[in-house]
């Protein structure tokens, strides 16, 4: 809004403005009052100046006063030429500089209403340009909006912080914030589960078993409660659900997909059927880019909550912005995926690709680094990798003997390599993965 709309709309008080500037000057304990604001929070120019000139001399820790304020105004600029007269103004009629609180609440509140203002105009000048994808438009203007909700609170104090982080470890101790199991124990020992607001990638080079993997974790959250959402842009839901069933009811998944299951296997079907339905698991089989899918897991929270999205996978899925560069479009997706776990505080868990290159050896952090901004991005990395052979260094010493053997009886080695994880510990983790019945055993 410019200085006429301004006037015209009230959205402004100078009152407010000077008071707590010259509340500010005449005492230090009204200082406490700049804490949330920046300079256009105020609306007048010689405020603006005032109020950098004090912030200034906070961050250079000097006194605050009329001497000083004004020193410090004369030395950033010489655009105001009556500002010692407007600062002692100030200082004479503030009422009661205890109330520099007050004040500043006011100034924070109409900046925010102009804000919104700002924000819907630009919203429906979006709206009204049809040549702007529909989609983009609309997380443009949550992002917009989230941005004026997160400026209220842009700073928080040491001991604010630490409050925060002491609630959050009683509250563990005690059992009422509870991490989200994997249901690999290897996994749940090494990191403690999946946590609420972290963004985990599980990469893995194409056949190895990622979406087995990350389905696998997906129904040990929705046993123990969690509320899970799976974004397959991989599979149809048949091809989906049928792995689900083969998986719950030990069914082999070929005979599944021809139609040719023993006598006693279709009530292994019909058990598992019902034993799955019940789980709180919703899935989206045609959402295509980032942006429907931030949509559609905002309607999810608000519906009956999401604890875990699961995203198969990542390099397929799209964004509304056009890119001169793959790596871009990832690093966009990516980006976006981060803030959704942050902004809805859940767990994203996001499968990715890992090129053909070293097919026979585990994936590294630097081959994600290639790829967008994805393990920049991550809190924590997995990645999965299938050895050929006994002499893989990634075999457990204990498991070289059986390796042959487990894959004669129909099971694949899996390494895991937790490379990365922001607030746990990192190792080397070995697992079983049956493909006929798409079932991994820890």
């Amino acid at each position: 809004m410019n200085a006429l709309e301004i006037a015209a709309s009230g959205l402004a008080n100078n009152d407010a403005e000077d008071s707590l500037i010259g509340a500010c000057i005449r005492n230090p304990k009204a200082l406490d009052a700049l804490s949330s604001l920046s300079v256009q929070d105020f609306t007048q120019p010689r405020a603006q100046e005032a109020f950098k000139a004090i912030r200034s001399l906070i961050n250079q820790n000097r006194r605050v006063d009329l001497v000083t304020v004004v020193e410090a105004v004369e030395g950033a600029s010489k655009r105001v030429s009556d500002m010692p007269v407007y600062l002692s103004g100030c200082a004479q009629k503030t009422p009661v500089w205890a109330n520099a609180g007050e004040y500043g609440a006011i100034v924070k509140e109409l900046s925010i209403r102009r804000r919104i203002v700002d924000v819907s105009a630009q919203i429906s000048r979006s709206a009204l340009d049809r040549s702007q994808d529909c989609a983009k438009t609309l997380d443009d203007a949550r992002l917009a909006l989230a941005d004026i909700v997160v400026s209220r609170h842009a700073t928080q104090g040491i001991s604010d912080v630490l409050a925060s982080a002491y609630e959050y470890v009683v509250g563990v101790a005690s059992g009422d914030i509870k991490p989200i199991p994997t249901g690999m124990a290897g996994i749940d020992n090494t990191i403690g589960g999946l946590y609420r607001g972290e963004y985990t990638i599980v990469a893995a080079r194409p056949s190895v078993g990622k979406s087995a993997f990350a389905a696998s974790i997906a129904l040990a959250a929705a046993r123990n409660g969690a509320r899970v959402a799976i974004c397959s842009r991989e599979m149809t839901d048949v091809q989906y659900g049928q792995r689900l069933l083969s998986s719950a009811a030990y069914v082999d998944g070929m005979r599944m997909r021809i139609g040719k299951l023993y006598d006693g296997e279709w009530p292994l079907l019909g058990d598992a059927m019902a034993e799955l339905s019940t789980l709180p698991i919703e899935f989206m089989f045609s959402v295509r880019t980032v942006e429907d899918l931030r949509q559609e897991c905002m309607r999810l929270k608000e519906n009956g909550g999401l604890d875990v999205l699961v995203v198969d996978y990542l390099q397929l899925m799209d964004s509304a912005g056009s890119f001169e560069k793959e790596y871009l479009r990832i690093g966009k997706i990516s980006h976006a995926l981060q803030a959704l776990a942050h902004d809805l505080n859940i767990v994203v868990l996001a499968l990715a690709q890992v090129g053909r290159s070293a097919q026979s050896a585990m994936p590294t952090l630097a081959e994600l680094r290639g790829s967008g901004d994805m393990e920049q991005d991550a809190d924590g990395v997995i990645f999965l990798h299938r050895p050929e052979n006994a002499q893989d260094r990634t075999v457990n010493p204990m498991d070289k003997s059986r390796f042959d053997e487990f894959k004669a009886m129909g099971y694949e080695y899996i390494s895991i390599h937790i490379a990365k994880q922001r607030n746990a510990r990192t190792g080397y983790i070995n697992i079983l993965f049956e493909p006929a019945k798409m079932r991994y055993y820890a």
